[in-house]
């Protein structure tokens, strides 16, 4: 499957699944969250944490910068074994489009197996 099917797919999930940032916005929009270096990338990795009950680490409560979500993105996402502690690049948006596109593809792959385990209501996509 090419990267733009890949993108496609993991915007079409989100979209089903409801998730908050996404309504109402285009897919130049969304597509900017995933792949770039923003503050809403950092939303939507907690949003989809929280529909995993996965439990961010929060480090100090004293911060709340971009650089301590970052890092508290980093361990939880390592803890998952989603990338490795010194995969920084990956969390922050600035590694390859490709190596961000495995690692949407597999977290939201993660969340909407459980969601569909839990939901009736999500449609079957075919990859």
């Amino acid at each position: 499957m090419s990267d733009s099917s890949q993108v496609e797919n993991i915007i079409q999930k989100l979209r089903l699944l409801d998730c908050p940032l996404l309504c109402d916005r285009d897919d130049a929009w969304i597509k900017e969250i995933l792949f770039k270096q923003n503050f809403d990338r950092c939303y939507l990795m907690e949003w989809i944490f929280s529909k995993l009950d996965f439990q961010v680490p929060r480090g100090d409560q004293t911060q709340n910068s971009i650089e301590a979500k970052l890092k508290n993105l980093l361990t939880a996402t390592s803890e998952l074994g989603l990338c490795t502690i010194n995969d920084s690049a990956l969390i922050e948006g600035i590694a390859s489009q490709k190596e961000q596109v495995v690692f949407w593809t597999t977290l939201i792959d993660i969340l909407w197996k459980k969601c569909s385990s839990h939901r009736y209501g999500i449609p079957y996509i075919d990859h």
